[in-house]
C-alpha cells in the first residue's frame, strides 16, 4: 500500500479515475406527507370531504403556513 506522502498527483488522479464508485455519495431525500386515505369502499361523501380537506391544506401551505404545524393539527 502506498502511503499518503509517497503518492504522486498523477497516481492519485489515476486512482480516482479508475475507482469512481469510491467517491460517490448516494442521494438523500427527506419527504413529508399527509395521508388522507379513502379505500374503495369509502362512501362518496367521505371521499368528497377528504378531497376538500386536501385542497384546503394545499391552499394553506401555498400561502405560507408551515407543513409540520398543519400536519400536527390534522392528525
Amino acid at each position: 500500500m502506498i502511503s499518503q506522502s509517497d503518492a504522486t498527483e498523477d497516481e492519485c488522479r489515476n486512482f480516482c479515475d479508475t475507482h469512481p464508485q469510491s467517491f460517490v455519495q448516494r442521494a438523500r431525500f427527506r419527504a413529508s406527507h399527509l395521508f388522507l386515505a379513502a379505500p374503495p369502499e369509502t362512501p362518496p361523501e367521505v371521499v368528497e370531504s377528504k378531497k376538500k380537506m386536501i385542497e384546503a391544506l394545499a391552499y394553506r401551505i401555498s400561502h405560507g403556513e408551515k407543513f409540520g404545524e398543519l400536519a400536527a393539527a390534522v392528525t
